[in-house]
């Protein structure tokens, strides 16, 4: 017999919630990338 452990709120989430998470965490990538690559990018943001 096994014993069913409680799921984590992310095994939980729905399709939207999931896009969303991965369209926020993408967004961050983009623009710290572009910031840290990018003198253009970089002298804008000062």
């Amino acid at each position: 017999m096994t014993t069913m452990l409680p799921l984590d709120p992310i095994e939980k989430a729905s399709r939207d919630e999931l896009v969303a998470l991965q369209f926020d965490d993408r967004f961050k990538w983009t623009l710290r990338h572009a910031y840290e690559n990018s003198s253009g990018v970089s002298a804008q943001v000062r």
